[in-house]
């Protein structure tokens, strides 16, 4: 369920929160969106908006890229983290370094 305080980014459902034998990622919040690349482990990248985020998360999977977002402080300041899976934490890096400017000409306040 997601409450108003914890609504995915814009245009984006809710995705399950990836999981291994049914239990859930202890280190993963509750409520986010992810990208759909499966991965072992996760490791925190960086804080942006919602809509960078979700621009993010459409980028990395051409890579291999496993994603996961979710709000950390809802609301005006819409601030939100990006979690990549560590088994391409590199390739993440690299496509992070490679994306990233682009977005932020049409998003000059989206990183926190």
């Amino acid at each position: 369920m997601t409450s108003a305080a914890h609504r995915p980014a814009p245009d984006r459902p809710a995705t399950p929160i990836p999981a291994r034998g049914g239990a859930h990622v202890a280190w993963l919040p509750r409520v986010g969106i992810g990208n759909g690349v499966d991965t072992d482990a996760w490791a925190p990248a960086l804080e942006v908006t919602g809509p960078v985020a979700v621009r993010l998360l459409d980028a990395l999977p051409t890579t291999g890229v496993a994603a996961f977002a979710a709000p950390v402080r809802p609301g005006p300041d819409d601030v939100w983290r990006l979690w990549i899976g560590t088994g391409r934490y590199l390739t993440a890096q690299d496509t992070l370094r490679t994306v990233l400017p682009a977005i932020l000409v049409e998003h000059p306040d989206g990183l926190r």
